[in-house]
């Protein structure tokens, strides 16, 4: 049998994340006095998460009529200690470059980090 070693595997895992995200999504607030629950749709949950973006190219553009397209996936990295629920948004800044995306499905979760595919939302300056 094979021991892993968590550490030395999360350490190496995280010399590839150069990038960082910040994560939102909904949160739910008691008012102690009025007992009223107040639903924020965009509350922070996370702030500058070390993370990796990543992009895979699905097929190849054989079009040969209209504008040319290309499919891709989105996959955003970081470890698996964040508890993100479905239908978050991210703001991830990596290479210079800072993008929004949604969270376009559930995470899948590995031994010691989390894969979430994302699809772009908007441009975030």
């Amino acid at each position: 049998m094979v021991l892993i070693d968590k550490v030395k595997l999360r350490s190496a895992r995280e010399l590839l994340w150069y990038g960082t995200c910040t994560v939102f999504g909904f949160e739910e607030t008691v008012d102690p006095v009025t007992g009223i629950t107040t639903v924020n749709d965009n509350a922070m949950l996370f702030d500058s998460i070390p993370c990796k973006l990543s992009h895979t190219k699905i097929g190849i553009n054989d079009q040969t009529e209209g504008p040319s397209t290309l499919d891709h996936t989105i996959k955003l990295s970081l470890g698996n200690e964040y508890d993100i629920p479905s239908g978050c948004t991210f703001v991830v800044t990596q290479n210079g470059k800072t993008e929004k995306y949604k969270q376009s499905g559930e995470s899948a979760f590995f031994i010691v980090h989390q894969e979430i595919p994302l699809v772009i939302d908007e441009v975030y300056a």
